[in-house]
């Protein structure tokens, strides 16, 4: 890695980009003040690479050098809380599937300054953003996700079915408005669904503000096995279409509620 600096950074080096802010009081984006990372070095922060070789850094996390195999395991498993729930948090990655490929991923903002690295481990597959602009990481975040998921969506062309049972269409639009609401019930959900969905409620509440309310429920999957009723649905928002799996047991209460996959427009 040839272009990759911790601060301080020091002298005039030729390409280091202008870090940049939008600032509402004139409607400009300007330079940023104290763009510097050495003005700022948090513990997350201070350093400044490039793609290129931000790229050498992710293909050394496919070797065994310096970490082992079962670090990364650690390193990519999601972490025990003390009540027995579990956070998608490993060690300094954000763990997560998506149509079961392992993702790990992190953004971050710097003064004048985003990025987000998106790492479809199980393909093989890593998109980088640096961004020379601040707190633009969700922008940067989605499209990341979109350009992996040209790669790594493998699921079937889902299309719309008839629709037999409109109580339990209800009753999922009912729970998202839960969720944007901040009023999800434990009583709906089996333990296990439950210790794995509640821990992230103040976020879901936080995404719902974001994105607002769904425009459209439209399943598009229901099968029964040994008494359980699986259901897909797409689910249109403003920003593009989620696709829900939700799993009820027999005594009617969700055994799975799973977003497995996001189409960003």
């Amino acid at each position: 890695m040839t272009q990759t600096s911790v601060s301080p950074i020091v002298g005039n080096i030729p390409g280091l980009a202008v870090g940049y802010e939008f600032y509402t009081n004139n409607n400009r984006l300007l330079p940023a003040d104290n763009a510097d990372p050495s003005i700022k070095a948090y513990a997350g922060g201070g350093i400044a690479s490039t793609v290129a070789d931000m790229a050498k850094w992710d293909a050394a996390l496919y070797t065994t050098n310096p970490l082992k195999k079962s670090s990364f395991q650690q390193m990519w498993t999601p972490v025990h809380l003390n009540d027995g729930m579990t956070w998608e948090y490993g060690f300094g990655w954000a763990v997560y599937r998506i149509n079961d490929h392992l993702i790990v991923a992190h953004g971050g903002n710097f003064t004048g300054f985003s990025s987000s690295f998106y790492r479809a481990v199980d393909d093989r597959l890593s998109v980088i953003m640096l961004d020379n602009r601040f707190n633009s990481t969700d922008a940067t975040a989605s499209l990341a996700q979109k350009i992996a998921r040209l790669y790594v969506w493998e699921g079937p062309d889902y299309q719309p079915i008839p629709d037999k049972e409109p109580d339990i269409t209800a009753r999922v639009r009912g729970i998202l408005n839960q969720c944007d609401d901040g009023k999800l019930r434990a009583a709906d959900f089996t333990a296990q669904a439950w210790a794995k969905l509640s821990p992230w409620r103040e976020q879901m509440q936080e995404d719902g503000k974001q994105d607002g309310p769904p425009l459209s429920l439209t399943l598009v999957e229901h099968t029964a096995e040994g008494g359980e009723q699986s259901y897909r649905f797409q689910i249109q928002y403003q920003f593009g279409t989620t696709l829900l799996h939700i799993v009820f047991d027999q005594q009617n209460k969700i055994a799975v509620w799973k977003v497995e996959d996001v189409d960003l427009k």
